[in-house]
């Protein structure tokens, strides 16, 4: 089962801290059931408890020593996802497993019990197994995990680099994905601090290319796998600020759309001259809405200002929704001079004055509610003019559009109007406008606001109200922050922390009394808030004492093996269907709750609230924000998938603060690697996904079991 170590003549005594030489010696611990359903049911629970003692851990180590491969992967990844530096040593020893794929999981693993520091301890055993790991795809799974560590010298990112290179040497595609991972994590990790080599940007460029060219390649790499490694060496190249001209000209060629908006993308990093007005050009032209987008994103940030707004004015016409509608922002942004614009503008923007029963207003309201927004940019007068038939509209979001054009023109009879709307979305955007523009001048607004139970209103007015000079609105804080915390929801955190900030500003000793339960708080957080703030009241030390809440039970083997052959169908309101293959025993909580609440019906009617192009589609939330979601939180599942185009995550607002609202990624966001809980992936429908605009409705998500 295990292979000889590989460890001897070396030692992470003094570099790991010393709670793990308990850990490995513990003794006598109680045996996992004989059945390995039972066993890799057992770890994922134990797992998803985040245990911290070593007597808690025993479940883990022992599933390292079991027989069946399975139980031995799910363990050491286990391990590696409590993301403690001090289980190097146990998760270590799995590298010489006699199963590729388990080592493959240690390599990760390392990696990711290293992700709150400790590189150097992960890193050792990573570098020891360079030369004597043979299989391939661990070979890249070993390059993969060093590229990702958090170096603190340049000694230690020069040691990684020699040996991700080593591993180049002649290598089949399947360790090429692994080296191109670790680079693309490398640079973009550490080449503010540390510049890539010479050597690894040559390999880098050659990799830039790798089975595009059929003549000269070998069959096996013209595969996704290669141009994944063609994708992860241009975004390489872009975060380590390689601007070489012919690589970016073959980019620019290549056969792949992701590839071609990466070289579109890295045209930023070009000086201003011929060759990026050249290159800029291609994207502009691209056959593909995804590179379009990413060219004219360009074009604005480093061409527009000596060349003019020509080709914006171009893409207004633009056949993809989501291009038009850049091209209608950039239009307020940085076009100012043109009056043709502006007719064009009012055109869009007259449309919202048709009858209420018209379905452009209720379904097509982009143009018009953005080109709003532009318009109060550039011609004040006639944004103003139009203004009202946008205050009135009944669909809540060209009402949130309104209120940023207010906000532009300054409008504050309107955003006084908005800021009491009834959808607690516009409400926010008005009061974020009038607590920039006005001040304290219109606290009562924002006190008024602290009767919501909206999270991200709560929240923005509580933040509006720092500073303010009444400190008669203290009740009023008190209230909601005790309104707010009876209510014992995790996903209250940022609203409550925005208020008991407010309270600690205007508190003092004499209110001891009141905050102190707050030391004993369900969430660790607020629990540590009140802890600082009583210290600074009454200048004794207090200690926080969270009474966390009880930990919801952990899904049942049975209902993890329904969901392997099972699909999630999200039908949309305006036709379409995508289709969900879920992973649940790659994150068993989020896959599982995903589920639970398909099968409730509560996703049925929600939105995608957030739709960025070149980026993600997220929804899933009652309130249509990011910080209104299912609770508790769940737990952070983190793999060694990559946020590849089509994947689904959890969104999250720090370490295991899942909520229930998802997220499609739109492109490959490697960037979100190993930071975010993929739990699904589109197997069709991406076309669907791909039209969603801001605010697409999810008319219903089924769970349909038993599909292959």
């Amino acid at each position: 089962m295990i292979r000889a170590s590989r460890y001897l003549g070396f030692s992470l005594i003094g570099i790991i801290p010393a709670i793990v030489l308990s850990v490995s010696a513990t003794t006598a611990t109680p045996e996992l059931s004989q059945d390995p359903n039972n066993q890799v049911h057992t770890i994922l629970d134990v797992e998803d408890s985040r245990p911290s003692s070593d007597e808690a851990l025993k479940p883990l180590l022992q599933g390292l020593k079991s027989e069946d491969p399975q139980v031995r992967g799910v363990a050491v990844r286990a391990l590696g996802r409590l993301e403690r530096v001090e289980l190097v040593l146990p998760i270590a020893e799995m590298l010489s497993d006699e199963s590729p794929a388990i080592r493959s999981l240690a390599a990760n693993a390392l990696a990711q019990a290293a992700y709150r520091g400790g590189a150097p301890a992960a890193a050792i055993p990573l570098l020891a197994a360079v030369s004597e790991e043979e299989d391939p795809t661990v070979r890249g799974a070993i390059a993969q995990a060093l590229g990702r560590l958090h170096y603190a010298t340049a000694d230690e990112v020069r040691e990684a680099e020699a040996a991700m290179l080593g591993l180049a040497v002649d290598a089949p595609p399947v360790t090429l994905l692994g080296i191109a991972r670790g680079y693309e994590s490398l640079a973009r990790q550490q080449s503010a601090d540390t510049a890539l080599s010479t050597a690894s940007i040559a390999r880098l460029r050659e990799l830039a290319s790798y089975g595009e060219s059929a003549e000269v390649m070998p069959r096996q790499a013209r595969t996704l796998g290669a141009v994944r490694v063609r994708r992860l060496a241009v975004a390489a190249l872009t975060a380590a600020g390689d601007s070489n001209l012919a690589v970016l000209r073959a980019a620019h060629a290549d056969s792949d759309e992701e590839v071609r908006r990466l070289a579109a993308a890295a045209v930023a990093n070009l000086a201003l001259g011929e060759a990026a007005r050249e290159l800029n050009s291609y994207g502009l032209r691209d056959s593909s809405p995804r590179v379009r987008y990413q060219a004219l994103a360009v074009y604005e940030q480093i061409l527009r200002k000596s060349m003019g707004c020509g080709p914006i004015v171009v893409a207004l016409d633009d056949r993809s929704p989501h291009v038009a509608l850049q091209a209608i922002d950039l239009v307020g942004v940085g076009c100012p001079d043109r009056r043709d614009l502006e007719q064009l503008l009012l055109h869009y923007v007259k449309r919202m004055e048709l009858e209420e029963s018209d379905p452009y207003v209720l379904e097509a309201w982009h143009r018009p509610a953005h080109a709003l927004v532009a318009l109060s940019r550039i011609n004040a007068d006639a944004a103003a003019k139009a203004l009202p038939y946008f205050v009135s509209s009944p669909v809540w979001q060209v009402r949130m559009y309104s209120a940023r054009a207010a906000a532009n023109l300054e409008a504050v009879a309107y955003l006084e109007g908005l800021a009491l709307d009834p959808h607690p979305n516009v409400r926010e955007t008005a009061i974020s406008a009038l607590a920039e523009q006005r001040g304290h001048a219109h606290d009562l607004l924002f006190v008024a606001a602290l009767g919501s139970d909206d999270y991200q209103l709560l929240m923005t007015a509580a933040n509006a109200l720092e500073g303010s000079p009444d400190a008669a609105l203290f009740p009023a804080l008190t209230s909601a922050l005790g309104r707010i915390t009876a209510q014992q929801r995790q996903t209250s955190r940022d609203a409550r922390r925005a208020l008991i900030d407010r309270v600690g500003e205007w508190g003092d000793a004499n209110f001891a009394e009141l905050l102190t339960p707050y030391l004993r708080d369900f969430d660790p957080v607020i629990a540590a808030a009140a802890a600082r703030i009583l210290t600074a009241w009454t200048e004794e030390s207090h200690q926080a004492d969270p009474q966390l809440l009880p930990r919801e039970p952990f899904p049942a083997f049975e209902d993890l093996v329904s969901l392997v052959g099972a699909r999630a169908l999200i039908e949309m309101d305006t036709g379409g269907v995508i289709e969900l293959r879920l992973f649940p025993f790659e994150a068993p909580t989020n896959a599982a709750r995903f589920a639970r609440l398909a099968r409730a019906g509560y996703y049925n009617g929600l939105t995608f609230h957030r739709v960025v192009p070149n980026f993600v589609v997220q929804g899933g939330s009652p309130g249509a924000n990011e910080f209104w979601g299912d609770g508790p939180f769940t737990r952070d599942e983190i793999t060694d998938r990559s946020n590849l185009r089509g994947t689904v995550g959890i969104s999250t607002r720090g370490r295991d603060t899942g909520d229930g609202q998802i997220f499609i990624n739109l492109v490959d966001n490697v960037r979100l690697d190993d930071n975010f809980t993929l739990f699904g992936e589109v197997v069709s429908g991406m076309d669907v996904v791909d039209a969603a605009l801001e605010g697409a409705t999810m008319k219903s998500v089924t769970i349909v079991d038993g599909v292959g």
